[in-house]
């Protein structure tokens, strides 16, 4: 089933529902792919991962990931001394 609407009052709902649910904007894939230097080598990027931040290619999946970098901070202390250093096999 078909129906009009008015381009611009379902722009304002687009961009309400986007503020009123926290989301950082609107993105739209022609623009990002105008900009894109491996659309020759890749083609077209058609998503993003649900906060926007990154690209997606058909099939690929969003890795992020966080690490507390302050875990692996160590310090030690002795005679001589304190010594703080990063704990590289901890990570």
């Amino acid at each position: 089933m078909w129906k009009y609407i008015n381009p611009r009052s379902f722009f304002d709902l687009i961009v309400y529902e986007g503020w009123e649910s926290a989301e950082p904007g609107l993105l739209f894939d022609d623009n990002i792919n105008r900009y894109n230097p491996l659309i020759k080598a890749f083609g077209r990027i058609y998503a993003t991962n649900p906060c926007g931040e990154v690209v997606l290619y058909p099939n690929e999946s969003c890795d992020l990931g966080s690490l507390n970098l302050w875990a692996f901070v160590k310090e030690e202390f002795s005679q001589s001394g304190r010594k703080v250093y990063f704990d590289w096999e901890d990570v």
